[in-house]
């Protein structure tokens, strides 16, 4: 009922507007609309020409800027000009009220109404004498902005002005120029002149040291690119990561823009460097990760640039150090940039790694590769691979890099300026000393002069003064954590904002008090920018719990007094992560769904907001450090579960060719003997071959027509009587062999019953009844209607139905199939007429067949798999266990699909295709019957036996949870456990999905073909030397014995069988690891 409520409410919320917009349009109504323009400086703009949808509604500015109109409710074309110059074009949306204000417009360009003006001021300490700095906008004739001015267009003169009389009692010229030298200082002169089009962009750089092997200038190519932003005026900001093979403390520098284009350099040589001469695989999707703890601007553009020479590192790779090893997936940076907004773009310097192999091997663990293996359905982990929020994926740059393509596939274009000032910071020369009497009796004035771009030997000037001892004031900010509790074990830096160079402008430096509050005494009214983190600065670590917050704020002369909300410094990345495990863990390849209950239990503990989500109210120390217990582990678990996943996938495989193999040995027998008969009796037929065949053999023709004779009977009588059990019974035998399991286990079930499937199969395109039969009789033997009737039997008969009754029927072809396809899986709720599926199964292909006539296959196919993921959707809401909706619905809707007959010319036959039904079968039995008791149920145990553990981690009071001693038991202790574990594995994963070699050919199991072949080929070779046509017959026996060699049956019996017992190493390993991060 709440969220039936929320929904309404949320509906009624968006529509409101549009109900009232389009109102508008019928019912006029006239608002009075106010607004008020500023030019860039926020100086007020009297005159201005404001208009409304070209001129049908005009009016001017007072001289305070302010305007007033009467308009019609409803969107507006907008544009304000000065002297007949456009500075405003916009489009706005008045709504129906009686007022509306628009507030203060600024110039969508730079316009400024003076020509030198001071935008902003402020110093370092209350006496005038520390540093002291301004910024200033410079402007031509036409209000537009001046840019690219040096040191020697501006002049600044600082003076001592005694307050009673107004006397200049100092007076110095400041050297600002020879200060700039004072690098300690951060003094001199610094430009930004900015566009509209904002860009922060992060570049993230290998630091391997084959990552410089051909000489590329990296770091020469993105100094090129910051240097041509600036040049464009782009509105950027730039950072630096550098990565390498283990994710910890990556070294980065702050993002800096156009007013700090002189340290940029100096940064981006002293991070994004290489060292070492390392080739394997490093962090690169970590320090991705990494990048939402630098502060993206929520307006800009965000742009990541990886620069690399290898795959990235994830969970799925062998590289699992103890200190340190990656907790990044393919669907975690996939999560990450959709959530972020990030755009991202990567060069790859390829070159062949030497030693790749020990991290990933194609046959191995293809997951941590570039592409994975489209083969088994494995995505690899590549940047390539990349795909999120609507197919967007990471643009590859050609190598070697260089900044000149960077820009052209960013398409970065020049636009007007929005904005431009020259910061200025500097040291006052008048000694205080020379000053008699107090401070307090002075103004401390400074005058500055610039060139006057368009009158050559003219300036343009400003001044400014204020108090040479300033009145301070006090800022409080109480800090508090997301759950709105005071926040204690922080440190606060605080900075001088200086028209955005505030990160070289530090001021002070404090620790809350014991109520969470940072208290800053004696501040200069001014900007300031306040950076918090969490006490101690940890740096990346899996074991470091970190917080961070910033802000900007105004100290104004009576003080302030703020709240600040300290966030979970990791908690985007944490979330992607875990995000990205729990997708991969859920995206099983196999039949059902095992983690899908498991997954929807985490989820829920985290985002139900109605059931106490842990992230839902803001996450302390305690649900982060159980977080990073949860993510460890669920990594490790998607390492081993994707090497038990192949190697089960591979068993399915593995059986599926038995099978397949089989059904062509059958089919070869039957030729073999078919062939050899008809050619035989032919040869008894023709003339004179009794007589040639007795001369040639001195006397010896009817041994060899007996022994020929008595061998195609033995042939005969092999291929009805013997051959399927020699066959099957070597088959269950080599398979025994390899997994040690009983003679009397479910798969001995299996292979008999595929191979009689393949055995009774009838091909002709009339067989659908027969074959049908069959498929319902093979499903019985093993044991699948035992499976759906246990999954049946753990949910609700009604709910089954009634969801199913209740399915929206989008189209004709829906409507049409769903009373057809509720005659076919009633059975689902009603168990008992399972004894008469078959003949269901067929009532269904031969009304499914009529359809033909107004639909195609394809559009049937199509609708089929739409009523069935409608119904497996609805009923996963309802709760229903995943072994229902994915095995029994997935199995029926196979089998519904598979029985849809096809029409050729014009006649309707079977589909069926004896190949694909036992793929099906074959699906679904391996995993029901043993796949999911070797791993699948022990993995699930494991899983939910860490949630538990994790659930009580985060439950922990406050007061019994101390972060420094659980970051010194986990970095010590348990962290580095479950890592070395998970390494260990990695050799026990590989020896087990090895492929097995050296396996004696399988044809010599096969001891009674083989007795009758040999002596068949041999009188056959004698006969076919008096009567030529029987060489063919000849021939075709040597050939078959050649074909039992190349199909090895047996070989793949055996390996199926060694991959089973793998599984089950999967599963004894799985029990007991996951302990290892707990205890």
């Amino acid at each position: 009922m709440p969220k039936t409520f929320n929904l309404q409410k949320c509906i009624l919320t968006c529509l409101l507007p549009v109900f009232l917009f389009s109102a508008c349009k019928f019912f006029p109504y006239n608002v009075r609309v106010s607004g008020r323009v500023l030019d860039t400086a926020g100086m007020k703009v009297a005159g201005a020409a404001v208009a409304f949808d070209s001129g049908t509604v005009e009016t001017v500015s007072e001289s305070d800027g302010a305007f007033q109109v009467k308009l019609v409710a409803g969107e507006h074309r907008l544009t304000i000009s000065v002297q007949g110059k456009p500075i405003y074009n916009q489009q706005v949306v008045i709504p129906a009220a009686k007022q509306f204000n628009l507030g203060d417009l600024r110039p969508d360009r730079a316009f400024f109404q003076s020509r030198f003006v001071v935008r902003e001021q402020g110093q370092y300490d209350y006496h005038y004498d520390y540093q002291q700095w301004c910024a200033v906008s410079v402007a031509d004739g036409s209000g537009r902005a001046v840019t690219s001015l040096g040191y020697d267009d501006f002049e600044i003169t600082e003076s001592m002005v005694r307050i009673s009389d107004g006397a200049v009692v100092a007076q110095q010229f400041i050297p600002l120029k020879e200060q700039s030298g004072w690098r300690a200082y951060d003094l001199g002169l610094f430009e930004r002149s900015v566009g509209s089009e904002k860009l922060d962009i992060v570049f993230l750089a290998d630091r391997t040291g084959s990552f410089d092997d051909d000489g590329t200038d990296v770091r020469g190519e993105v100094k090129h690119f910051v240097q041509q932003l600036a040049t464009e005026h782009i509105d950027f900001r730039v950072a630096g990561v550098n990565f390498g093979e283990t994710p910890d403390g990556p070294q980065y520098f702050d993002f800096c823009g156009p007013e700090q284009i002189d340290l940029i350099p100096e940064k981006i040589d002293s991070v994004l460097h290489t060292e070492g001469d390392w080739w394997d695989p490093t962090c690169a999707y970590d320090a991705l990760l990494f990048t939402h703890y630098l502060g993206f601007r929520p307006d800009a553009r965000r742009v990541a640039v990886i620069l690399t020479d290898i795959v990235p590192q994830t969970v799925y790779g062998t590289f699992w150090y103890s200190i340190d090893a990656s907790i990044a997936t393919r669907s975690a940076v996939e999560q990450f940039l959709a959530a972020d907004g990030i755009e991202l773009y990567y060069a790859v310097f390829e070159h062949t790694a030497p030693d790749i192999q020990y991290y990933w091997q194609p046959d191995k663990n293809p997951r941590a590769g570039e592409t994975g293996n489209p083969a088994y359905g494995i995505e690899g982990s590549g940047l390539s691979e990349l795909r999120w929020s609507d197919e967007k994926k990471a643009t590859r740059l050609t190598w070697p890099f260089t900044a000149g393509k960077l820009w052209e596939k960013l398409a970065l274009t020049t636009s007007p300026l929005k904005d431009s000032l020259y910061m200025m910071c500097w040291f006052p020369v008048i000694d205080r000393d020379d000053i008699p009497g107090a401070l307090d009796q002075y103004d401390y004035k400074i005058s500055i002069s610039v060139k006057d771009p368009e009158n050559p030997g003219q300036s343009l000037s400003a001044s400014y003064q204020k108090p040479a001892s300033h009145p301070t004031a006090t800022a409080e900010i109480q800090l508090v954590d997301e759950e709105g509790n005071p926040f204690i074990e922080a440190y606060g830096w605080l900075y001088v904002e200086r028209a955005g160079r505030a990160t070289d402008a530090l001021y002070h430096q404090a620790y809350p008090d014991e109520t969470g509050a940072l208290v800053f005494t004696d501040l200069v009214p001014q900007r300031y920018v306040l950076l918090v983190t969490d006490y101690g600065s940890l740096k990346m670590g899996f074991s470091n719990l970190r917080a961070i917050a910033r802000l900007s704020f105004e100290v104004p002369p009576e003080g302030t007094s703020l709240t600040l909300t300290v966030q979970t410094a990791d908690r985007t990345a944490n979330e992607a992560v875990l995000a990205g495990l729990l997708h991969d863990l859920e995206d099983w390849r196999l039949s059902g769904s095992p983690y899908r209950n498991i997954v929807g239990e985490i989820n829920d503990w985290l985002y139900d907001c109605c059931g106490g989500g842990i992230l839902c109210d803001g996450m302390n120390w305690r649900e982060q450090a159980a977080l990073r217990h949860l993510t460890l582990v669920l990594g490790g678990y998607a390492n081993l579960n994707e090497y038990s996943q192949l190697e089960a996938q591979r068993a399915v495989e593995d059986f599926q060719n038995i099978i397949l193999q089989i059904g062509r040995l059958v089919q070869e027998i039957r030729n073999l003997q078919g062939s050899t008969e008809q050619s035989w009796k032919e040869a008894l037929a023709a003339a004179g071959f009794r007589a040639a065949l007795d001369l040639a053999t001195a006397g010896q023709a009817e041994v060899i027509i007996s022994g020929v004779e008595a061998l195609l009977k033995q042939l005969t009588d092999y291929l009805t009587d013997e051959f399927f059990y020699e066959l099957v019974n070597l088959m269950k035998q080599k398979i025994m062999a390899a997994t040690g399991i009983e003679a009397g286990h479910p798969v001995a079930t299996m292979i008999d019953t595929s191979v009689e499937l393949y055995h009774d199969w009838e091909f002709s395109e009339d067989s659908e009844e027969h074959n049908l039969d069959l498929i319902w009789g093979a499903a019985q033997k093993l044991s699948l209607q035992l499976f759906i009737d246990r999954a049946i039997d753990s949910v609700s008969e009604k709910t089954v139905q009634d969801v199913f009754t209740r399915l929206p029927m989008e189209n004709a072809v829906e409507r049409a199939l769903k009373p057809l396809l509720k005659d076919l899986v009633q059975v689902m709720w009603r168990g008992v007429q399972f004894e008469n599926f078959s003949e269901r199964l067929k009532t269904w292909a031969e009304a499914t067949g009529q359809m033909l006539s107004a639909y195609s296959r394809e559009q049937i196919l199509t609708a089929i798999d739409s009523i069935f993921a409608k119904w497996s959707d609805e009923l996963e809401q309802r709760g229903v266990p995943e072994n229902f909706s994915d095995f029994v619905l997935g199995f029926f809707r196979e089998i519904a699909k598979m029985a849809v007959p096809e029409l050729k010319n014009g006649k309707r036959v079977s589909a069926l295709n004896i190949d694909e039904v036992t793929a099906v079968l074959i699906k679904h039995a391996v995993y029901n019957i043993f796949l999911r008791d070797r791993f699948v149920d022990d993995f699930q145990t494991a899983l939910s036996k860490s949630f538990t553990r994790v659930q009580a981690i985060a439950a922990t009071h406050a007061q019994d949870f101390d972060r420094w001693q659980w970051r010194s038991l986990v970095y010590n202790t348990l962290f580095r456990n479950f890592r070395s574990a998970i390494g260990d594995a990695q050799d026990v994963a590989w020896d087990a999905l090895e492929k097995q070699r050296d396996i004696q050919l399988w044809a010599d199991g096969l001891t009674a073909l083989q007795s009758i072949l040999q002596p068949l080929g041999e009188y056959l070779d004698i006969a076919a030397s008096v009567y030529y046509p029987l060489q063919d017959a000849s021939d075709a026996v040597h050939a078959f014995s050649a074909t039992l060699d190349s199909i090895q049956v047996v070989v793949q019996s055996i390996e199926f069988g060694l991959k089973l017992k793998g599984l089950e190493k999967f599963g004894e390993l799985s029990q007991t690891v996951y302990l290892n991060a707990f205890e």
